[in-house]
């Protein structure tokens, strides 16, 4: 066997370990994901339903809009702390 074999084995033995990693991360990206695309899907909504729907002024649906971004960012800031413990 010569040197180039054996940086060909070493580089396929790379490859699949990096796709056992992509593999287990593939759920947890999807996780992250969705919880995203359900937390913007209501930011559009939310504060016509309050102003409307509810009939409060629009100092209230500043608040209301501003405490959703404000809880966002503060699971945002706990999550990455957590994560990278």
């Amino acid at each position: 066997m010569n040197k180039n074999e054996k940086v060909d084995r070493n580089w396929l033995r790379r490859t699949v370990r990096q796709g056992r990693s992509a593999a287990t991360l593939l759920p947890i990206m999807a996780v992250v994901f969705i919880a995203y695309l359900v937390i913007g899907l209501a930011m559009p909504v939310l504060p016509v339903h309050v102003h409307h729907g509810l009939g409060l002024s629009t100092f209230v649906v500043g608040l209301v809009a501003g405490s959703q971004f404000a809880a966002s960012l503060s699971t945002f800031y706990r999550s990455a702390s957590s994560a990278l413990r």
